[in-house]
């Protein structure tokens, strides 16, 4: 689903705040200046990413550079009534849609990103050299934060002038003269009016052009008649971000804002997020007492060894209910754990996610139990928490591992797994699928259909839905400022008994769980995925939808890659098989996102209805053709888009020639469709018909080897390829050059014998001894 961002002052850059100096003008008035660049350009990065010091944004289709310029008397950069050295800031652009740079105001360390109180002020105000070349020239003012979130969530008011002089100007603006942004506010931006208690900061956008503009003496001006408001202890996280490798113990600390006369207390809660608590860490729920005169306290968080691979992993820290205190901006902060453990490539599964690519055969069944270091059952050398795969059958059993595309594996001598049995001397036989003719038409390979009684949830081990409003994810409104709040309830997410899954949007009316923005959210919808248990890559992908209809709903259907949680978004590749937005009725666009080539970059194309007619009054069949370097868009069988490696950007890298999972969900508001209005009416639903994907026929030569189950209990089962031999059982087409292991998509474990049960777990190629 596209991630789409407004072009102008979209990106989120930081100025550091250096040596706050308040100084009284000529006329003796109240100034506080802004911006001290005596020292040159300073510039950082804060625990979450954010960038501190002079940072420019553009479209990426021109260049900004900034520095600083001192400024004798005498110099032809003389600014009006200069006595000594003066110290300006020079901006070097050339853009081609949008551009320019933000002052986020910092501390002194270029740590953090900090609010300052500009309400005794009357305005902003600087001096301002340009083109002069009458363009509209726009500023930016960055109101308070939304505490709870850590990224840019500062509330945009802006105001415009004209560039109609290449003379020193003094640009003075009153902060009544500023209006509330309504073309773009960041995730979780505060609505509450222009309060100037917590400015965070201030940009300068330019337009299209090239050109060179001097900026200088920025600063708040003049008296508002309001008193600065009285210092007020407040307790807050010293720092925002916390890294412990695993099995490390660190802390957290705290800081008053200053000390305090009496005793101060603060709750510090330390949950899950994508961590789990007991598993990853030791949850923290502790009270720490400030005793009179101190300000500083620390608290202990514990990281766990989990002993599997899992990429780092955040845990979030939380304060709250402070007595003698209020809370400071910084009442959250991240714990990531960092994982100590390698990606392993050879690793088939080890089911510590689910079944994964493994599912079961006729007459079978399969769960993952999770086992303890000390259960009668557990694997040796397990780590204190191991999930694996248990089957049960009641005559023959058998499971299943198709791979999305075929995994080259000539560089191993064999496959090993740990089984345990029941050491009853049963056979068990382990095939494996190598080759395949891509000449062959397709065949559906797999299919959904949603046949169920009404009130069902979809398959649950083939859809898992995504639960929140993305603060759980690091991505508050799912990255898009979406309003909506994802459940997994039936009244969002059911199947409709005549053969149709819904995904249903409802307006709460405030009966709903806080979201990022500080409110009730104000919708609740779906989103379910099949990552972990269907991942595809190659073929025809196609579901059959009657979509929703009206402004600021955003139904998609889609897929991201496989090794996301390694790579991230969006190298992980991104291909959006159907997206609509509610103002668009008539058109559906399909896109793909990857390096250098996402969000308001990405590269696709869009498809309006032959007869003019809105998509939703029907159901309509959205497909890919996907093969390598090759997607194919259409609709109803219609093409009308194909992307290949040529048509990125240039230098840009192909990311989708390697297994994706499939994603359907409704989004309710964002950057990109804009947000329900008076003509918006819910519920809304988009009904899914069905999802198939049809993949080259099954022409895999298939090799077998076997072995017998002697021993009542766990053992490490290892076979060499050279032990497999082709099976008598050949599908039709079947290549017979040999076992050739440089492209393997699939494995059968087969198990003879009548009724009986055993477990698999660790399932890997292996390489020599």
């Amino acid at each position: 689903m596209t991630r789409r961002f407004p072009s102008l002052l979209a990106p989120f850059v930081a100025i550091a705040l250096t040596g706050l100096v308040a100084l009284a003008m000529a006329q003796d008035e109240p100034a506080l200046r802004l911006a001290d660049l005596g020292d040159g350009v300073p510039s950082g990065t804060d625990a979450f990413g954010n960038g501190i010091g002079f940072v420019t944004w553009q479209d990426g289709g021109g260049a900004l550079e900034l520095s600083a310029v001192a400024v004798d008397p005498g110099d032809p950069l003389e600014l009006p009534d200069q006595v000594g050295t003066e110290h300006v800031l020079r901006v070097d652009h050339r853009i081609a849609s949008w551009g320019g740079f933000t002052q986020a105001f910092a501390n002194d360390a270029l740590t953090r990103w900090i609010g300052i109180d500009l309400s005794p002020y009357q305005g902003l105000r600087f001096w301002y050299q340009g083109p002069g070349n009458g363009d509209t020239v726009q500023v930016d003012l960055f109101d308070n934060r939304n505490p709870d979130l850590t990224g840019d969530s500062a509330e945009r008011w802006f105001y415009r002038f004209s560039d109609d002089t290449s003379e020193w100007r003094l640009v003075e603006i009153p902060f009544d003269s500023f209006a509330r942004r309504t073309d773009f506010q960041p995730s979780g931006a505060p609505d509450d009016g222009l309060g100037l208690d917590e400015a965070s900061g201030w940009a300068l956008g330019f337009p299209s052009g090239e050109g060179t503009t001097y900026v200088a003496r920025v600063e708040a001006y003049g008296s508002s008649g309001v008193e600065a408001a009285a210092a007020v202890v407040a307790v807050e996280f010293a720092d925002a971000l916390v890294r412990l490798a695993e099995e490390e113990r660190g802390e957290l600390r705290l800081a008053l804002s200053g000390p305090s006369d009496e005793p101060v207390s603060v709750r510090v809660l330390v949950r899950g997020d994508e961590a789990t608590p007991g598993r990853d860490f030791v949850p923290v729920d502790e009270v720490v007492v400030f005793q009179p005169g101190e300000t500083e306290a620390a608290v202990s968080v514990r990281a766990l060894r989990n002993r599997r691979h899992t990429g780092d992993q955040r845990a979030q820290a939380q304060l709250e209910g402070p007595q003698g205190a209020e809370l400071g901006f910084q009442r959250q902060a991240v714990v990531v754990i960092v994982d100590a453990d390698p990606f392993d490539p050879d690793l088939v599964e080890d089911f510590g996610d689910g079944p994964g690519s493994f599912a079961a055969g006729a007459d079978t069944s399969v769960a993952t139990p999770e086992l303890l270091a000390g259960d009668a059952d557990a694997r040796p050398r397990q780590a204190t928490f191991e999930r694996v795969l248990s089957m049960t059958w009641a005559e023959r059993g058998l499971v299943q591992a198709r791979f999305g595309q075929g995994v080259d594996v000539s560089h191993a001598d064999g496959i090993e797994f740990w089984y345990h049995g029941d050491g009853s001397g049963r056979t068990v036989h382990v095939r494996l699928l190598d080759g395949s003719d891509p000449t062959r038409p397709w065949e559906l390979s797999w299919s959904d259909e949603f046949e169920g009684p009404a009130g069902s949830p979809p398959d649950p081990s083939v859809w898992t839905p995504e639960i929140g409003d993305g603060t759980a994810n690091g991505i508050p409104g799912w990255g898009n400022a979406e309003r909506q709040f994802y459940t997994g309830d039936a009244e969002n997410l059911a199947l409709d008994g005549d053969g149709h899954l819904v995904i249903r949007a409802l307006e709460t009316h405030g009966d709903a769980p806080m979201c990022y923005y500080g409110e009730p959210c104000e919708y609740t919808s779906a989103r379910i995925i099949t990552q972990g248990a269907l991942e595809v890559a190659y073929g025809r992908i196609e579901a059959r939808l009657q979509i929703p209809y009206g402004q600021g709903l955003w139904p998609a259907f889609w897929t991201l890659g496989n090794d996301i949680g390694e790579v991230g978004w969006p190298e992980s590749g991104e291909i959006d098989i159907m997206e609509n937005i509610g103002r668009e009725p008539s058109t559906v666009h399909g896109t793909v996102h990857g390096p250098g080539y996402s969000a308001g970059d990405s590269v696709g194309r869009a498809f309006t209805h032959p007869e003019g007619a809105r998509f939703a009054d029907d159901f309509h069949v959205y497909a890919i053709d996907w093969a390598p370097e090759r997607i194919t868009w259409s609709v109803d069988g219609v093409e009308y888009s194909t992307i290949t490696p040529a048509d990125l950007p240039r230098g840009a890298r192909w990311v989708f020639d390697h297994p994706h999972f499939l994603i359907l969900n409704v989004a309710v508001g964002g950057h990109w469709p804009g947000y329900p209005d008076e003509t918006t009416t819910f519920p809304q639903e988009m009904r899914i018909d069905y999802v198939r994907i049809y993949q080259e026929r099954d022409t895999s030569a298939r090799f077998e080897a076997s072995f017998q189950d002697e021993v009542e209990g766990w053992t490490l089962v290892r076979l060499p390829f050279d032990a497999f031999e082709r099976a008598a059982e050949q599908p039709e087409g079947a290549s017979d050059e040999g076992f050739t292991r440089r492209e393997v998509r699939g494995l059968d474990v087969t198990i003879d014998g009548g009724a009986g049960s055993a477990m698999l777990d660790q399932v890997r190629w292996y390489v020599g001894e």
